[in-house]
């Protein structure tokens, strides 16, 4: 038998939540909420824009979760309702956000300077019950040297918005007013200011010769005395023994 398709477990759902208010509750609870990406981005937005002295963050969250169930699921939540069985229950309600959104902004944080009142979804994540978020301590590899574990770590990957290459829009970033009078300059043949102009020609100088005056040293065959095959110094030429050698086997 094929597996129901989501129409129908929704439709399985709505059915039963009418007749029991505690089956809506579970599902409103069991929903993917940290899968649900449009939910989290709006959520994220909604959190950071409300002011300081707003109710808790939690009651913004739980709203928000209302009508987002209501749009995907067509299932209306009372709050009252819903709070009043979280207590007979004692059930937490879900977390909202991965452990890895909670350590990101953690480390926006520490980048921008911001107080920690500003952590938004550390504080709702605390709210919810929650116990704050602990980053898992780093494995340390004993082959890896110190030096290399101390050092900062840096993106492999820049992308091209965030390198400063271009504007917010797309747009490309003008070039520099130094750069647009330097091509000004060359395009218009002017001398560009600060840059030594050196003359293209050579200047003959008649105590300069090219030609040396020193006599070229004599080459190792031509350290003769008279006889071609003999040579004064030791080692080069034909040794003694090599004339006699020769001498015998001539005809």
């Amino acid at each position: 038998m094929a597996a129901p398709d989501a129409s129908q477990r929704v439709a399985d759902i709505q059915r039963r939540a009418a007749e029991k208010p505690e089956v809506a509750f579970k599902a409103f609870d069991t929903y993917p909420w940290q899968a649900d990406q449009s939910f989290s981005r709006k959520l994220t937005t909604a959190l950071y824009n409300a002011k300081a002295d707003a109710s808790l963050l939690a009651d913004i969250a739980l709203q928000m979760r209302i009508e987002r169930f209501a749009e995907r699921i067509q299932i209306q939540i009372d709050k009252h309702a819903y709070k009043q069985w979280l207590s007979e229950t004692g059930n937490l309600q879900p977390r909202l956000f991965l452990d890895h959104n909670l350590a990101r902004e953690k480390q926006a944080i520490v980048r921008l300077e911001v107080p920690p009142e500003q952590r938004r979804m550390a504080i709702l994540h605390t709210e919810l019950g929650y116990p704050p978020h602990q980053e898992a301590p780093e494995v340390i590899d004993p082959s890896v040297p110190s030096w290399q574990r101390s050092a900062p770590k840096t993106e492999l990957f820049v992308p091209r918005s965030a390198a400063g290459s271009s504007n917010p829009d797309g747009s490309a970033l003008p070039y520099p007013k130094k750069f647009e009078e330097i091509v000004k300059f060359l395009e218009t043949g002017q001398e560009i200011p600060g840059v030594r102009q050196i003359p293209d020609t050579v200047i003959d100088d008649p105590s300069i010769s090219t030609h040396g005056s020193m006599q070229a040293p004599l080459k190792p065959w031509e350290r003769s005395s008279g006889n071609p095959g003999t040579n004064t110094e030791p080692g080069l030429g034909t040794s003694s023994n090599d004339t006699v050698n020769s001498a015998a086997m001539a005809p």
